[in-house]
């Protein structure tokens, strides 16, 4: 892509995000980023439009595609990543108007908060390195907005487009920090997702490339391939564990992960 194509992208892509009335359908045939390293491109220039306009500045990264059940569901065999800005993360509940807002999905999922910067010359990291880097671990739901006319989230997506706009990423929303975490085993640590009441769906921490600590630790170094590391305070979504689910109107979903706390979303 020219320098020229990608800004083209990223002002489809702000608009996008910025409008709820729109939704995208696809990206001109000028400015489709043809491969994954085009639909970064294309976010670190979205990026600056959302920053300088006010939308908020870098707090850390959502992952896709790093549990069996959203790989299948996506059909993409490794991870990917998406900028999490400080605006849009929030604390313990949410409640939306249905009738103003794009439908929400909620992913239930593993946070990791990082308590010291994770330099990229110390890159290739692993799940081992990456534990005393960490302060606390959350548990959390991740909002995934439907900006797109197609089905969103499946095997029709345009995955370069989509980690060009953040992997379908819209916010986060934290539990009670844990920072005692090695206190409980994140690999069994069981994540239930509750729909009015009733549990409809869980997962475990191990679904996450096989530990939330192996998703940070890949992160870092997909950050590190490109020149940036993880910084203190930031924080990394390490993947969802309870298939996707979108509430109307009237609805509440809890995500309960036990020892590492709850989050709310509520649609009123």
């Amino acid at each position: 892509m020219t320098p020229e194509s990608i800004v083209k992208a990223a002002d489809v892509l702000f608009r996008l995000r910025l409008d709820p009335t729109f939704r995208l359908d696809h990206l001109a045939p000028d400015c489709v980023p043809a491969d994954e390293a085009e639909g970064y491109q294309i976010n670190d220039a979205l990026h600056r439009k959302l920053s300088a306009a006010g939308y908020g500045d870098p707090a850390g990264y959502k992952l896709g595609c790093t549990t069996p059940l959203m790989q299948e569901r996506i059909g993409l065999d490794h991870p990917a990543a998406g900028v999490i800005v400080n605006t849009c993360i929030f604390n313990h509940e949410v409640t939306h108007d249905g009738r103003v807002v794009r439908s929400m999905g909620i992913e239930n999922e593993i946070v990791v908060r990082l308590g010291k910067d994770m330099p990229a010359g110390m890159a290739p990291w692993d799940g081992q390195k990456v534990a005393a880097y960490v302060d606390s671990v959350i548990g959390s739901i991740e909002l995934v907005e439907q900006r797109y006319a197609i089905q969103e989230e499946t095997r029709n997506a345009h995955i370069p487009t989509v980690i060009g706009d953040d992997f379908w990423h819209y916010g986060t929303i934290l539990g009670e920090p844990v920072a005692r975490w090695k206190d409980i085993d994140l690999l069994n640590s069981e994540a239930k997702t509750i729909l009015d009441g009733k549990e409809i769906g869980s997962g475990f921490g191990k679904a996450a490339l096989g530990d939330p600590l192996n998703a940070v630790a890949w992160c870092a170094n997909h950050l590190a391939e490109r020149g940036r590391e993880l910084k203190a305070g930031m924080i990394v979504q390490t993947g969802n564990l309870v298939p996707v689910i979108r509430p109307v109107i009237g609805q509440t979903v809890v995500c309960d992960h036990g020892a590492l706390g709850r989050a709310t979303y509520r649609v009123i």
